[in-house]
């Protein structure tokens, strides 16, 4: 719970002084937790400098109880993940809104050890092909039993695929890879755009979706990244799920679906390309033979420069 109640509060941050301003009050409202539960949950995160690095405390009076802390949150390492703020308040098929709670929480730490830019845990000492739920609880400082509680819970709410020797997670508020900038010179967001389509069409479909593995490289404060996969991959599919959206306001999606020859816009979007092409569903999949599902050439010549974009 400490971690959900953690990722909360950095949520409602201010990002230019790494400062957030928020009443227990308020965070027990939008978790649905007891506000007794949140007030031991914020006296352990306060012990925790690595999180957060000072709270002062009490700084408004809300109605007669002192809770309106300022926090200050610790600036990430190189470590830290994307989520949205859905995650807080979307219904993840849980009944139980304490064991809902849980499971989120159980996500963001599984999240923390996931392979770098994805939601796939791999052990390290993988069980008969499978996950080795021990060393997954060591990592994250859970004891075996409740790993295997919130786990089975996860996995039955759709939060959780088993994969081999590993697990996936599937909730769609956690992001695998990273979130571009909209407005940016330095950045190129077409190509987690077009990413994202990629995975979630996977995500949708029962497979596991592919690595992004951008090749990175870290040169005077900057972060340059190229993937010659995404970028010929965007070259010829670079309709996204905005500009979808932004036809189905337009004209309705059962007056699209009645005329799709009409929208040949539809054959430049890669989920409905790849419906169309890949229609025996593989267990696991990579940008490989996705590359190959769309007739894109993928061989890569010496002469040949691919694009590098900074973050």
């Amino acid at each position: 719970m400490d971690t959900l109640v953690y990722a909360y509060i950095k949520a409602r941050m201010n990002y230019s002084t790494y400062i957030s301003e928020v009443t227990e009050k308020e965070i027990a409202a939008k978790l649905g937790i007891p506000l007794r539960t949140i007030v031991s949950c914020i006296s352990r995160l306060k012990k925790n400098r690595i999180l957060i690095g000072k709270v002062d405390e009490n700084a408004v009076i809300d109605k007669g109880y002192k809770t309106y802390n300022k926090y200050h949150i610790t600036k990430e390492n190189d470590n830290y993940y994307f989520i949205y703020n859905s995650l807080f308040k979307d219904n993840i098929g849980i009944d139980n809104n304490t064991d809902a709670c849980k499971v989120k929480g159980l996500l963001l730490l599984i999240k923390s050890v996931c392979l770098k830019e994805t939601n796939k845990y791999i052990s390290n000492k993988p069980y008969k092909g499978s996950i080795n739920k021990t060393e997954l609880a060591n990592l994250i400082g859970l004891d075996n039993k409740t790993l295997n509680k919130y786990l089975e819970i996860a996995i039955e709410a759709k939060q959780i695929k088993l994969i081999d020797n590993g697990l996936l997670i599937l909730n769609k508020s956690i992001v695998p890879d990273f979130v571009e900038a909209e407005q940016s010179n330095t950045s190129k967001p077409i190509y987690t755009k077009i990413f994202h389509l990629i995975y979630y069409w996977c995500i949708t479909n029962n497979i596991v979706p592919p690595n992004r593995n951008d090749t990175i490289i870290k040169k005077n404060g900057k972060v340059y990244r190229t993937n010659e996969l995404l970028s010929r991959i965007a070259g010829k599919y670079s309709i996204t799920k905005e500009d979808i959206q932004e036809l189905i306001t337009k004209y309705g999606i059962e007056y699209i679906k009645a005329n799709i020859d009409k929208f040949p816009i539809l054959n430049s979007y890669i989920p409905y390309v790849l419906n169309k092409r890949i229609t025996n569903k593989p267990n696991e999949i990579s940008l490989e033979y996705i590359t190959k599902a769309l007739n894109i050439d993928a061989s890569f010549t010496s002469n040949e420069t691919n694009e590098v974009w900074t973050l």
